[in-house]
C-alpha cells in the first residue's frame, strides 16, 4: 500500500510541476497584468491597481484610455517591445499546451495502471474532456481574451486535483479488499503495477518535463529583454513611477 500511495504522489507531483513548466516561472518573471494581443495592439489589463489598462499600438501608448506623449527614442523602444512580445507568444502558448499534455500524461498513467477494466473507458473520457477544456482556455488566450499565467496554472492544478480523488478512492478500495481477503498474489500484483507505473512516470513523464523546462529556459533571454526595454524607457506614469509590466528577479 505504501508503494501504491507513493506512486500516486509521484504522479500528482509530476503533474503539478508540469503545470508550472513555463517561461515565467522558470525565469523568475512576474506580472500583475493579463495580456491580450490583437492585430493592431498589445493590451495589458488588470482588475486591481492603477494603471488598469495599458495599450501599445505600433509605437503609440495609451494608459487608461489616455494617449501618452513619448519621445522618439521611447517610440522606438516600444516598437521593439511589441515585436519581442509577438515573437514570444507562439512559443509561450506551445509551452503551456505541452505542460498540459505532460500533466495529464501523469494522471493517465495512474488511471491506466489502477482502474478496473470497466472503469478505464469512463476515466479516459473524463481525462479527455478535462484536457480539452484547459486547451480551449489556452487557445483562446492572447487573441480573444487576456492571458493570465496564474489563472491557467490554477485551472490545471484544480482539474488534476479534482480527478485524482476518484482514482485514489478506487485504488484504496481495491487495496483494502485485497488486504481483507489476505490474497497475497493479488497484493503482490497490485504492488507490481505501482512499481511499473513509477518506472513509466520516471522514464516518460519526468523526461518530458525536463525537456519542457529546457525549452522554457531558452526563452529567458528574450523575456529578460522585455524587462530591459522597460527599464530604458524615459516615460513616467502619473505618480512618476516607470512602466512596470514585468518584473525580473536578477538575484
Amino acid at each position: 500500500m505504501r508503494r501504491i500511495l507513493y506512486a500516486i504522489a509521484l504522479a500528482a507531483s509530476t503533474a503539478t510541476v508540469a503545470a508550472h513548466g513555463d517561461t515565467i516561472g522558470t525565469c523568475d518573471i512576474d506580472s500583475d497584468y493579463g495580456l491580450q494581443i490583437t492585430r493592431q495592439a498589445l493590451l495589458f489589463s488588470r482588475d486591481e491597481g492603477v494603471p488598469a489598462r495599458i495599450e501599445m499600438a505600433r509605437g503609440e501608448l495609451r494608459i487608461d484610455g489616455r494617449t501618452i506623449a513619448i519621445s522618439d527614442a521611447d517610440r522606438e523602444r516600444l516598437l521593439r517591445y511589441e515585436a519581442t512580445v509577438r515573437e514570444l507568444v507562439p512559443e509561450a502558448k506551445a509551452l503551456a499546451s505541452e505542460a498540459v499534455e505532460i500533466a495529464f500524461s501523469a494522471v493517465q498513467h495512474v488511471s491506466n495502471t489502477f482502474n478496473s477494466p470497466g472503469n478505464v473507458d469512463k476515466a479516459a473520457e473524463r481525462l479527455v474532456l478535462a484536457r480539452r477544456r484547459i486547451q480551449a482556455e489556452i487557445d483562446a488566450s492572447f487573441e480573444r481574451e487576456a492571458f493570465n499565467e496564474r489563472e491557467v496554472e490554477q485551472l490545471i492544478e484544480e482539474t488534476i486535483e479534482g480527478l485524482l480523488p476518484a482514482l485514489i478512492g478506487d485504488i484504496t478500495g481495491e487495496a483494502i479488499r485485497i488486504a481483507l481477503t489476505g490474497d497475497e498474489n493479488a497484493a503482490a500484483e497490485l504492488e507490481a503495477r505501482a512499481e511499473r507505473m513509477e518506472t513509466a512516470i520516471e522514464r516518460d513523464v519526468e523526461a518530458r518535463a525536463e525537456r519542457l523546462e529546457k525549452r522554457a529556459e531558452a526563452l529567458c533571454p528574450t523575456v529578460a529583454d522585455l524587462d530591459g526595454i522597460e527599464s530604458s524607457l524615459e516615460l513616467r506614469l502619473a505618480d512618476n513611477q516607470p512602466l512596470d509590466l514585468v518584473r525580473l528577479d536578477r538575484d
